[in-house]
């Protein structure tokens, strides 16, 4: 692959490595007994994942026009549920026969949810804002890079202890790797890094509301594309709101946009 990437080379890659993340992620819930009656199902190139226990989790991946046959059988999956399952759809995939097809199932795009960009690591470190450090998070500091993932992304104080629990649990993935920043010793930042092959993707920037258009959010950025690089990937995928501080952070920093993906509901 050329050093300039193409985006319509590097969508599939990258829709097929944040399908198998989540079926990775219910596969382990599984084992672990956490989704007893969960499955992960995979029908062409889609990847439907069900769990009956947590239903708000119903989700499938991958889904595009050449599968389109299989619509059926991947709705009779979700039979009963409480929740129907959400359908998260490429820009490459999209058509306006998918778009029919589920119209008349009954789904209706709910919402862009989220642009995914890609770019190269970078091949040189780039130093951060002065008394602001970036390092790896040590097995002592996971309670502080958790406490500032809360507070940077403001979660409710009604589930944030078992958002907290999940991640904690992620943090046990050997291919994921957490960051933390500091400002003056003070952790304010926070940012991972997860390696799927040549693919590294770029998760969990939050940064504490006291502490934000420091550079801080840029700075947690160079530090995972260069980790990236040490660490053999080729590619760079992240994802952000489009529009957002995140995603202007991260075309400042070279990233373009791969596709924007639609999520579709059940009326």
């Amino acid at each position: 692959m050329s050093d300039f990437l193409l985006a319509d080379e590097v969508a599939p890659l990258i829709e097929k490595t944040i399908g198998e993340r989540h079926a990775h992620g219910m596969q382990k819930d599984i084992q672990e007994g956490r989704a007893a009656r969960g499955s992960v199902e995979r029908l062409g190139k889609t990847i439907a994942i069900l769990n009956p226990d947590d239903p708000r989790s119903n989700h499938i991946f991958c889904f595009s026009s050449e599968d389109l046959d299989h619509l059926p059988t991947l709705l009779a999956l979700y039979e009963g549920q409480e929740f129907q399952p959400a359908f998260y759809i490429s820009s490459a995939g999209f058509s306006s026969e998918l778009s029919r097809a589920l119209a008349t199932a009954g789904f209706y795009q709910a919402a862009f949810e989220q642009t995914l960009l890609y770019g190269r690591p970078h091949t040189k470190p780039v130093p951060p804002p002065e008394s602001i450090s970036i390092a790896e998070v040590k097995e002592e500091e996971v309670d502080n890079y958790l406490e500032v993932i809360a507070e940077g992304f403001g979660w409710h104080p009604d589930w944030r202890d078992a958002a907290k629990d999940s991640v904690r649990r992620q943090l046990q993935s050997p291919n994921l790797y957490p960051f933390i920043a500091r400002y003056e010793d003070e952790p304010i930042g926070t940012g991972a890094l997860t390696v799927d092959g040549e693919i590294g993707g770029l998760s969990a920037a939050a940064v504490l509301p006291s502490h934000r258009n420091r550079g801080c959010h840029i700075a947690l950025l160079h530090a995972r594309l260069y980790a990236a690089h040490k660490l053999g990937c080729s590619i760079i995928e992240s994802g952000a709101t489009y529009g957002s501080a995140s995603f202007r952070n991260q075309q400042r920093i070279g990233l373009r946009i791969a596709y924007i993906e639609s999520e579709w509901k059940k009326l």
